[in-house]
């Protein structure tokens, strides 16, 4: 890890990169000649995951002890990791034309289409390691982060797996999280995740209907809201 911390930004088209950006242009190409079509067909931004999702790819099962035993060491992993998410993020859209994706005759300045949906803002990050840490580790470790991206990228989506409701309240808090997107109700006291979003203006996508209609039967007023699939 301290090779890599040492070695900094790496080349955002270099390796697995080159193949995004090499797709993206022919993505590009096929659309070019139906003006029609690249109306309506959008392309979203490459799934980069979250920056503490990408530090346990790299590290190992070892990060959850190394969050305690070398915490600066992790910090400045997740610092690089955040600065080459954003060259990479910025090298994409710099392909598809800027961060106003949205202006091809729907949407508008700083809205996004990703897996077949409209957001606010211009990037969707994945929290998929949260459920493992505790919310003070979130704090600490996920969301400086994540607010990092979300600053810089004009705000946006977060996606997590598994049980957010432990973390919900600092995730719920954070400047620009205008959408969540949570795979496993079943697993989360849904109150809470409905306080700290709905409740606070942040839309829930492509939430499980049988958890919205057994909301709705508790009377539980899901504010217009919530997308279902």
């Amino acid at each position: 890890m301290q090779t890599l911390i040492e070695q900094g930004i790496p080349d955002p088209v270099n390796g697995l990169g080159s193949a995004v950006m090499a797709m993206t242009h022919r993505f590009q190409e096929i659309l070019q000649p139906y003006p029609r079509l690249s109306r309506y067909i959008h392309l979203y931004h490459p799934d980069t995951q979250g920056p503490m999702d990408v530090c346990e790819l790299l590290w190992g099962s070892g990060l959850f002890l190394d969050v305690i035993d070398q915490p600066d060491l992790v910090h400045a992993l997740l610092h690089l990791i955040s600065e080459t998410y954003i060259r990479f993020l910025n090298a994409w859209y710099a392909i598809v034309g800027g961060r106003d994706v949205g202006g091809r005759g729907v949407g508008g300045r700083g809205v996004h289409f990703h897996w077949a949906m409209l957001h606010r803002g211009t990037i969707m990050l994945r929290d998929d390691s949260a459920m493992n840490f505790s919310p003070r580790l979130f704090e600490q470790f996920i969301e400086p982060y994540d607010q990092r991206l979300l600053d810089e990228f004009g705000g946006g989506a977060i996606h997590s797996c598994g049980r957010v409701d432990h973390y919900i309240h600092r995730l719920g808090q954070m400047r620009g999280v205008y959408a969540f997107n949570l795979s496993q109700p079943e697993y989360n006291d849904m109150e809470q995740v409905f306080r700290h979003t709905l409740d606070r203006g942040i839309l829930l996508l492509a939430l499980d209907r049988k958890t919205a209609e057994s909301a709705l039967a508790r009377r539980r007023d899901l504010r217009g809201r919530v997308h279902c699939w």
